[in-house]
């Protein structure tokens, strides 16, 4: 145990664990898979106290894990981690003029889009409200805007940051030389190469989008699994997504609380980015008769824009054992693929009970890829981190189990999963940084030119590896 604490401001907290902690008690996080307690949870407020615990971290040889929204469900936390909770930095400052918001390395999503839409403004943003925003954009950022605006990344301005030598640079797209490079890798590769404080990015007035009312077209179709089949062919035929649209195909169970509390249930969800007269004639397949008969529920709004991530709120309960998987897929997904991936999950639910209890789901998301690719043409793109530009669909496996026990299963379920859902695909698998497994294999993720441009970006700006980094913890 740490005999000693380091030099902090007033209002910074620095906690040794004692007897009575355990890891959930202690550390509020979305998944209590692979976490035991730290060596210590700091929470700085201001960056000098973040240059003073990376001192502190390396006389003690811990590894400094930050954790901004607390979402990353791989990563280990072990009695060598210093867990450094960025809650303190939570500020939001919107710069109209400039057309920005500088949002703090502690920052959740859900208060970015209440900021924004406050005063007229959307930004790229993750598609869960109590993501960090700043941890999703270290991963490559993918937005419920993806078919508008593209990645997080890609609206990405400048980052505030104290390095490994306890140094705050400021990083952008004027940087130059070594400080380039560190922006770069910050840009879809940035897990553990320094302590981000502030992002800026750009935002765009809500009006631009032409939405009725500035409000978002949304249809909502829940099937009974007699009609699985009919929901797996209408997503198909929707394939490949073109216009501002986000499709989702979630399969999942229904909730306690619900006529059939665990039943298997299958939702279609659109959002169309535009006006309603659009989006009803670019999604005509989700009014047809045929399908709207099928449905258990089949329902139209018009939701405001803060509330665009309202149908993830169910994924946001924290605690618990997860497993949280994302993979690109370039193809579009078949019907059978679909129907396919839906009997896999459910006969792990067979299997396992436990794995319906709580909010197990497999998410297709399919999206216009038109402004990623468009946008991986310049040079920015080309040196920054993230390759899967082709990407027209993501899918998201989101297990919750209950016992120890599933673990194994759950471990062996998932690339059985991803292999289905990949059976039109070729080339390599591509996940986020932020769905990595653990312990993380860098190749599912970057080219092997990028992993030898991360290690030596690495080594080059934390040449101790004082912080956690997914591939190269030495102390995990």
């Amino acid at each position: 145990m740490l005999a000693d604490q380091p030099k902090l401001s007033a209002k910074a907290t620095f906690r040794i664990p004692g007897p009575e902690d355990t890891p959930a008690s202690l550390l509020d996080r979305w998944s209590n898979t692979y976490i035991s307690l730290p060596a210590a949870v700091a929470v700085p407020d201001t960056e000098a106290d973040i240059a003073a615990l990376i001192t502190y971290a390396k006389e003690h040889d811990l590894s400094i894990l930050v954790a901004g929204g607390k979402h990353f469900a791989s990563v280990p936390i072990t009695p060598k981690t210093l867990y450094v909770d960025m809650s303190s930095f939570n500020s939001i400052h919107i710069d109209e003029q400039a057309q920005t918001v500088t949002i703090g390395g502690g920052v959740t999503t859900g208060a970015v889009l209440d900021a924004l839409t406050t005063t007229g403004y959307y930004t790229s943003v993750p598609n869960t409200n109590t993501v960090g925003f700043v941890g999703a954009f270290l991963g490559g950022g993918s937005s419920t805007f993806n078919s508008v605006k593209g990645f997080l990344i890609d609206d990405a301005v400048s980052a505030r940051v104290v390095t490994a030598a306890g140094k705050t640079l400021t990083l952008g797209q004027d940087s130059e030389g070594d400080e380039a490079a560190l922006w770069h890798a910050l840009r879809g590769a940035g897990h553990g190469l320094a302590v981000v404080t502030s992002l800026t990015v750009r935002i765009y007035p809500i009006s631009e989008l032409r939405m009725d009312d500035d409000k978002i077209w949304s249809r909502m179709t829940l099937f009974a699994p007699p009609a699985f089949g009919i929901a797996a062919r209408t997503f198909a035929k929707l394939q490949p997504v073109r216009g501002p649209i986000a499709l989702n195909l979630i399969i999942t169970r229904s909730p306690p609380g619900t006529p059939a509390p665990g039943a298997p249930v299958l939702m279609l969800m659109a959002a169309y980015f535009g006006p309603s007269a659009e989006a009803e004639k670019a999604l005509a397949a989700l009014l047809d008769p045929e399908v709207v008969g099928a449905a258990v529920m089949a329902t139209t709004a018009l939701i405001p824009v803060n509330g665009v991530n309202s149908g993830t709120k169910p994924a946001e309960l924290r605690g618990g054992l997860k497993r949280s998987e994302a993979t690109l897929l370039k193809e579009p997904v078949s019907a059978t693929t679909i129907e396919s991936v839906c009997a896999r999950f459910l006969q792990l639910g067979r299997e396992f009970p436990d794995t319906t209890a709580g909010g197990s789901a497999v998410v297709f998301y399919a999206f216009d890829s038109s402004t990623l690719e468009a946008s991986g043409v310049s040079e920015a793109a080309r040196l920054g981190f993230f390759e899967g530009r082709n990407a027209r669909c993501i899918v998201y496996h989101d297990i919750w189990f209950r016992e120890e026990g599933s673990a194994e299963a759950v471990d062996a379920y998932l690339p059985d999963a991803i292999a289905i859902a990949r059976a039109s695909e070729t080339g390599p698998l591509r996940r986020f940084a932020n769905f990595m497994r653990h312990p993380a294999n860098l190749a599912e993720s970057y080219s092997e030119a990028k992993i030898t441009e991360k290690k030596r970006v690495k080594d080059l700006w934390d040449p101790e590896n004082v912080f956690w980094t997914p591939g190269f913890d030495r102390r995990s």
